[in-house]
């Protein structure tokens, strides 16, 4: 049985490799991360643009029914209105909330990347650490049959 001698700068290819997966990896995270981020804002300012420009024509609404103005304190304005507006603090409580879900989502994919990245240059020392006391053991071997050269 022939010996063959580990490749030992394989050790650092191998490093090499994982480095760059998990910075391509990370890299991607991070960009969905920004894209997500930017769709909320958007999404948000949106919504506020929408509620400003309705809020008032809708509260007018009221006067020219007859349903506000000078004495007038209708129940059915309060309430209406204060729909309108609970629905828009509603929609961008919950717009906040999924934004911090996806962005908590985005944390423990970069998190898990980063255990991946260490796992995988553990098991690199580790195979490393194994090639080097095989060949020791080996060598040990060796020098024995050939009578402690």
């Amino acid at each position: 049985m022939a010996y063959t001698a580990p490749d030992y700068g394989n050790y650092t290819r191998q490093k090499a490799d994982i480095d760059y997966d998990h910075g391509n990896q990370s890299t991607q995270n991070a960009y969905g991360r920004f894209l997500g981020q930017q769709r909320f804002e958007r999404g948000v300012g949106d919504a506020d643009r929408q509620f400003k420009r309705q809020y008032t024509p809708y509260k007018a609404s009221f006067g020219q029914r007859g349903l506000s103005g000078g004495g007038i304190n209708s129940g059915a304005m309060k309430e209406s209105m204060g729909r309108f507006v609970g629905d828009y603090g509603r929609d961008v409580q919950r717009a906040h909330q999924d934004q911090t879900l996806t962005n908590q989502n985005y944390d423990m994919q970069q998190a898990q990347l980063d255990q991946w990245r260490e796992r995988a240059m553990q098991d690199v020392d580790t195979q490393k650490a194994n090639d080097i006391a095989w060949t020791a053991q080996n060598l040990t071997a060796l020098r024995e049959m050939l009578g402690g050269m």
